[in-house]
C-alpha cells in the first residue's frame, strides 16, 4: 500500500505573505518538512512527524558543519577506531539505493587484525552490517512509494553494543565530534545520533540469530499480540512474581546477571524467579505474559533490546539502569572513566518514566598493573535484590501503587505500536536527510 505525505501550509506563515518569502538557491541543501519548533500530536499521522523531529533533533549538535566523504574522512575514522572493539560501517547513499563501503571494511578488517582485536561478524550468524543495509533500503524503498526525494550521502554507523570509546586528550577528538557517527546505544551524554538497534530489522522467536525465522519489528509485533490476546482467556490472573530469564552476559563490567542468581539460590524468595538460558533452550518472549511482573537486566553493555517486547506483554516492569565508574585512585578521587545510564533509539519515544527503574552504580578500580577490582560488589547487589522484593511487596498491596504503573504500561505498549515500521523509516529517511547537509557523498 502506498502512502503519500501531504505537505500543509503552517497556519503561522499566511498564504498572502508566501512570496515575500526568500528563496533558497542552495542545491546542497535538501529541504525537510519538518518544524523543529513545532510539537506535533502524537496521533497515527502526527507521530510520524514527532519521529521525523526526533531524528532531526539528533543532528543539532552537528549543525554548521561540512565534510567530504573522501580518502582523507576514511583515514581520520581509522585513526579514531583504533582501540575500539566493535566496527564502523560507511553506507554509500546514492539515486535511491545504498551500498556497504568497501574500501572502509576492508580497510577497518585489517585495522583490527594489526591491532589483534577479533573481526566481530565473520565466520558468525550475527550479521548486523547486513541487516542494518537491509534496513536502510527498506526506508529508501518506502520513500520512494511515498513520492518523496532522498539526497545522496554517506552514513558512518558503529556496529557494536556500546558507545564509540572516546578520550579527550587525543588530538582527533576535536574532529571525530564534527562527524556524526551512529550507534545503538550510547551514554545519555554523548551527542552520537541513534540508529535503530537491528532486532528492530531482524527478530527470531525460535532461535538467536535464526535468519530463517527472523521477523521485522512490525511482524514480531502482531505475533506478541496475537499470543497475548490467546493467552489472556488462559491465564485470568498472572502470577504475582517477578520474572527474568536470560544468559549471564555483562561479566567483565559488571557482573549482575550472574550475582543475583547466585544471591537468589541463598534467600530463594517465592516473589523472583529467575531462569538462566541456556542454548537450545529457547523460550519465545511471549511465554512470559504469565508473570505480573518482569525484570529487565542489562546485558554485555548497560541495555538490552528485550525492553521493547516485554513493554507488549501487559506487565509491570522493573528496570535497572546501570552506571559504570573505573577508579584510577579512590583517594584521590581520581577515575579513569564515568558512563551515565544508556539510552538506545527506544528511549527517544519511550523513556525510563514509563517503568519502575533502579540506579544500579557499578564502581572499579584499576591498579597500577591493569588489574581492575569491584567495589562494594555484592553489598550493591543484595540492595538490587532486596528492592526487588519490596516493589513487588508494594505493588501488591498497594493498589493504587499497582494501577499508576499499570496504567504507564498501557501508555508505553500504545506508543510501540504507533512505532512501526513505517515510523522506522521515517526516522531513518529524516536521518538521511539531516546527515547530507554534513556528509557528502562517497563516489
Amino acid at each position: 500500500m502506498s502512502i503519500r505525505l501531504k505537505k500543509s501550509r503552517p497556519k503561522s506563515h499566511p498564504k498572502s505573505h508566501s512570496k515575500s518569502r526568500p528563496k533558497s538557491h542552495s542545491k546542497s541543501r535538501p529541504k525537510t518538512s519538518i518544524d523543529p519548533e513545532r510539537n506535533y500530536p502524537l496521533c497515527d499521522s502526527g507521530f510520524k512527524y514527532h519521529v521525523r523531529k526526533v531524528a532531526a533533533q539528533q543532528y543539532l549538535p552537528y549543525i554548521g558543519n561540512r565534510i567530504e566523504a573522501d580518502s582523507d574522512l576514511i583515514d581520520k575514522i581509522l585513526e579514531f577506531h583504533r582501540g575500539q572493539l566493535g566496527m564502523i560501517i560507511g553506507y554509500i547513499i546514492s539515486n535511491s539505493s545504498v551500498r556497504i563501503d568497501e574500501e572502509l571494511y576492508s580497510r577497518m578488517r585489517k585495522n583490527m587484525l594489526e591491532n589483534s582485536r577479533q573481526i566481530n561478524f565473520e565466520n558468525t550468524i550475527d550479521d548486523r552490517p547486513n541487516v542494518v543495509l537491509e534496513m536502510i533500503q527498506s526506508a529508501l524503498t518506502y520513500a520512494k512509494e511515498c513520492k518523496r526525494s532522498i539526497p545522496d550521502t554517506y552514513l558512518l554507523i558503529y556496529i557494536s553494543d556500546h558507545n564509540l570509546w572516546q578520550d579527550p586528550e587525543k588530538p582527533y577528538m576535536d574532529y571525530i565530534n564534527k562527524i556524526p557517527v551512529f550507534c545503538f546505544a550510547k551514554p545519555n551524554t554523548d551527542i552520537n545520533p541513534l540508529f535503530p538497534e537491528t532486532s528492530f530489522g531482524s527478530f527470531s522467536f525460535k532461535e538467536k540469530y535464526d535468519k530463517e525465522s527472523s521477523k521485522n519489528w512490525d511482524q514480531s509485533v502482531e505475533i506478541i499480540d496475537t499470543e497475548v490476546a490467546q493467552k489472556r482467556s488462559i491465564h485470568e490472573h498472572k502470577q504475582p512474581v517477578v520474572y527474568f530469564k536470560g544468559a549471564f552476559t555483562g561479566k567483565f563490567l559488571y557482573n549482575i546477571r550472574e550475582n543475583i542468581f547466585n544471591l537468589h539460590r541463598k534467600f530463594n524468595n517465592s516473589l523472583l524467579k529467575l531462569e538462566k538460558l541456556i542454548p537450545g533452550k529457547y523460550t519465545p518472549v511471549y511465554e512470559w505474559y504469565k508473570y505480573k511482573y518482569l525484570l529487565n537486566l542489562p546485558g554485555h553493555y548497560p541495555w538490552s533490546n528485550r525492553l521493547k517486547y516485554i513493554m507488549l506483554l501487559d506487565s509491570i516492569i522493573l528496570n535497572v539502569n546501570v552506571m559504570s565508574v573505573n577508579w584510577k585512585s579512590l583517594e584521590k578521587r581520581e577515575f579513569n572513566f564515568k558512563d551515565p545510564a544508556y539510552i538506545t533509539f527506544l528511549e527517544l519515544f519511550v523513556d525510563n518514566s514509563y517503568y519502575i527503574n533502579y540506579d544500579f552504580i557499578s564502581e572499579s578500580v584499576t591498579d597500577k598493573s591493569g588489574r581492575t577490582t569491584a567495589i562494594d560488589e555484592h553489598k550493591k547487589i543484595k540492595d538490587l535484590y532486596t528492592f526487588i522484593i519490596k516493589t513487588v511487596q508494594r505493588c501488591e498491596k498497594n493498589p493504587a501503587f499497582f494501577n499508576k504503573w499499570r496504567k504507564k504500561n498501557k501508555e508505553a505498549k500504545m506508543i510501540l505500536h504507533k512505532l512501526n515500521n513505517e515510523s522506522i523509516n521515517e526516522y531513518i529517511c529524516e536521518c538521511i536527510i539531516q546527515n547530507s547537509r554534513i556528509i557528502s557523498n562517497r563516489k
